[in-house]
């Protein structure tokens, strides 16, 4: 989870101010699932989710949606897909096509998934 919180802080330029997290290993040695809620700097809030649970042969997700007094951001960086939705009603969808290099879909046995 820290790499999503990393890249949530910079892609918002927020600070936090107050965290509360959870987290559950299911009887494993390491946690499997993990919750994090964050007051920010300004008054802004936000949650974080995690989870290792992801089956064999599924694409990894890893996906930010920001929410704004003129409409919210969506950002699949696994596809490297950003839309920008306005309170008209207005969308307007990016491909990041340098995301590539950096994020590529693999499977837990570290075989890139076919999406």
């Amino acid at each position: 989870m820290t790499h999503s919180a990393a890249l949530l802080f910079w892609l918002t330029g927020l600070r936090p101010t107050r965290v509360t997290a959870f987290c559950e290993s299911f009887e494993l040695d390491v946690d499997l699932c993990d919750s994090v809620a964050v007051r920010f700097e300004g008054g802004a809030i936000g949650t974080v989710g995690s989870t290792g649970a992801v089956p064999p042969g599924h694409a990894e997700v890893l996906e930010y949606r920001l929410f704004g007094p003129n409409g919210y951001v969506t950002f699949d960086v696994m596809e490297g897909r950003t839309s920008f939705h306005e309170a008209d009603g207005a969308v307007e969808e990016l491909t990041l096509e340098f995301l590539d290099a950096m994020y590529r879909p693999v499977c837990a046995g570290g075989a890139p998934v076919e999406v």
